[in-house]
């Protein structure tokens, strides 16, 4: 990665600028670079065509791809915060023109640096077709940054709970693990605390210990009602019995 930063700083501000929107951009498409750079002032195609020519992006196909992922990985964190943010305001501006709003609302979260209801509920649209399109992973960052911007201690406690059940869904430990405790560190409310108490329950009947397993699951149904407390029976049922405790089912 050393090595790649080192090509970076040679490129003129326009290609430089081209390079940090195309080190953020999702769509997959450099249409909205180019939408981005001209809203700016910028000749896009000469942009990216000075980063073509000195290595940065490559033709792929019918577009433009990173010569190597290290190199994308670099232009991003050598950036400024402030040219990080302008990045993403101009991206969200692009896509909000090009590909429809939900597009956009990822990189206008990314721009945003206070709180933000509004946006945050947007954000939880995003994460439900982020769930159907992108996976189980995708679904619980856009909720985590949900929770970030939420304003509210509660709200935010409830995304950062489904963000939690998100990442166990996509097999992702640790995740799970950190979400679900700051849950459990940051809220006492109770179906809020019992949703993440069966994502730790769950985890720790898969990949931990069947006893604390069984603990935080009998904790969950203790807190949670209706509809909710399927899922922590479905979890406490085979705990209990590869524990042997049926009888107190």
């Amino acid at each position: 990665r050393r090595v790649y930063e080192q090509l970076l700083p040679d490129l003129s501000a326009a290609a430089w600028r081209a390079v940090l929107l195309c080190a953020r951009n999702q769509s997959f498409s450099t249409a909205a670079v180019r939408s981005a750079l001209e809203t700016e002032g910028i000749d896009g195609v000469a942009a990216l065509d000075e980063a073509v020519d000195r290595g940065i992006l490559v033709n792929d196909g019918a577009d433009l791809a990173f010569r190597h992922p290290l190199l994308r990985t670099a232009a991003w964190e050598i950036a400024t915060s402030e040219q990080r943010r302008r990045g993403h305001l101009a991206l969200a501006r692009a896509l909000s023109e090009t590909s429809g709003s939900m597009a956009a609302v990822w990189h206008r979260a990314e721009a945003s640096t206070s709180s933000d209801p509004a946006l945050a509920e947007e954000l939880v649209l995003l994460a439900a077709d982020s769930r159907a399109r992108k996976g189980y992973a995708a679904a619980s960052a856009v909720l985590e940054r949900a929770a970030m911007l939420s304003g509210g201690a509660d709200e935010g406690a409830e995304l950062l709970a489904a963000a939690a059940s998100d990442a166990f869904v996509a097999g992702d430990v640790e995740r799970t693990r950190t979400l679900a405790q700051r849950v459990l560190d940051e809220s006492d409310r109770p179906a809020t605390r019992g949703t993440a108490l069966v994502s730790l329950g769950r985890l720790e009947l898969y990949t931990g210990s069947v006893p604390r397993a069984a603990e935080a699951l009998t904790s969950a149904v203790s807190l949670l009602g209706g509809a909710q407390l399927i899922p922590a029976l479905a979890g406490l049922a085979p705990a209990r019995f590869r524990l042997r405790e049926l009888a107190d089912l």
